[in-house]
């Protein structure tokens, strides 16, 4: 039986101090230790980190993943397994988790969709990140690296700052417990209880880098039962910095929205069976094998009588999902699609352009947000605009006409690229309505 118990300390306030530790809910941090810690594990020319609170009149900018700092006690292996830890299955025994806090990336490379986290403004009121006390890393690669070099050695640094804080933890007491457990769901088949699985979609077509499961590249993966415990442990992590606007942080997979409102639910109106982890490939044999599949793990393996289907990533990645939720109406299983219009701000906003399919099947599609434009304002001090000029030469070559004024002096800018505000796992407090 896979149980995991999250131990929640919250944390209100977080400061540099002489010794890193957690002191009534004020998370204190030994700046110069946790700079060796990350000079130690991963190559940069320069280090920094800065403090981002709620409330300060900064902007955050060139953010790329966001985490939440945890670390397991007990049960089997550690996480973010396979990247900073060994390779074992995650999912069970007891994870601290400092909630309140996120380690923010910045990406000090060329980039395509420069994101940007406000932590007072109109948008603070909008986004999460806004209100998360922000430990902010601005890593300068070595002149030398590649792109998909640092991208790895950017990764481990922020799981390694992660595990770190949290481990400032372990003696504190808890300010709450959470269970996660799916009482042998196995055992429950004579239950009136609808049985719903959730197929969920990631990221895997990019050519820097994609989602990372256990450490190991998504883009061959074939779909695969994995249990929902393993989210929350890290075993899926963001690895996508070319086009970050259309991805999901590591941080919204340690607390997936769905995963957690299906365990609220079970065994209450409805019995959560498991998760179908799958990838969005390209080739068209690809998405017929991989939707077959998916719906056969689904019937066979999980029972379902229902799934939920989300997507990661831009345009194709919808077809995915109309090809899976035909398979799975075959078989019988009711299919609901989740679904962010990323479409509607060029299109004219009607909801007949909410998506790129048009199915009988899939008639059943919850709205997570749409794209829109958002008036951002200026702000007095701005951290992560740390381009070196050879990166900011090649970030031109590489997005004619992108500015980045707007990072100074306030503009519009797409809710997309804006961390906290649109989620494809329904991470928002905006939906949509046609008028």
């Amino acid at each position: 039986m896979v149980k995991l118990v999250e131990r929640n300390v919250h944390i209100d306030t977080v400061e540099f101090g002489s010794k890193t530790s957690v002191v009534k809910n004020t998370l204190i941090i030994n700046r110069d230790e946790l700079l060796s810690l990350i000079k130690e594990s991963s190559g940069f020319e320069d280090v920094r980190i800065e403090l981002a609170l709620p409330g300060d009149n900064c902007r955050i900018v060139r953010v790329a993943d966001v985490i939440e700092p945890r670390i397991k006690i007990s049960g089997c292996g550690q996480v973010f397994p396979g990247i900073i830890s060994p390779l074992e299955i995650v999912g069970d025994g007891e994870t601290v988790c400092l909630k309140g806090v996120a380690v923010v990336e910045t990406w000090q490379m060329a980039s395509q969709v420069p994101m940007v986290i406000d932590m007072s403004g109109p948008i603070a009121d909008i986004s999460q990140f806004s209100r998360t006390n922000n430990i902010v890393l601005l890593a300068q690669p070595l002149k030398d690296m590649s792109e998909s070099e640092y991208a790895l050695a950017l990764k481990r640094a922020s799981l390694t700052m992660a595990k770190y804080l949290a481990n400032a933890a372990i003696e504190v007491q808890t300010d709450d417990l959470v269970l996660y457990d799916l009482n042998n769901v196995r055992e429950q088949r004579e239950s009136e209880l609808p049985r719903v699985a959730y197929i969920c979609q990631i990221y895997s077509i990019q050519h820097l880098a994609e989602t990372l499961v256990y450490g190991h590249n998504s883009r061959n993966i074939i779909p695969t039962i994995i249990h929902p415990n393993e989210f929350f442990d890290g075993a899926i992590v963001n690895l996508q910095y070319d086009n970050m606007s259309i991805t999901e942080t590591t941080y919204t997979y340690q607390n997936h929205p769905i995963i957690k409102e299906l365990y609220k639910r079970h065994d209450k109106d409805l019995l959560f069976t498991g998760v179908v982890l799958r990838n969005a490939p390209v080739s068209l044999i690809d998405k017929e094998r991989a939707a077959a599949l998916s719906a056969k793990l689904a019937k066979v393996y999980l029972k379902a009588d229902g799934v939920v289907l989300t997507k990661e990533g831009g345009g194709h990645p919808q077809l995915d999902l109309d090809f899976t939720s035909k398979k799975c109406e075959e078989l019988g299983i009711k299919t609901v699609i989740a679904i962010v219009e990323s479409l509607s701000l060029s299109s004219g906003g009607s909801v007949n352009d909410m998506t790129l399919f048009n199915s009988k099947t899939a008639d059943a599609l919850v709205s997570c947000g749409m794209e829109e434009q958002i008036e951002i304002p200026k702000l007095s001090k701005v951290i992560g605009d740390e381009l070196s000029d050879m990166q900011r030469v090649k970030e031109i070559e590489k997005t004619p006409g992108l500015s980045t004024d707007v990072f100074y002096q306030g503009g519009l800018l797409s809710n997309w690229s804006i961390r906290g505000i649109l989620s494809q796992f329904g991470e928002t407090i905006f939906s949509t309505k046609e008028y």
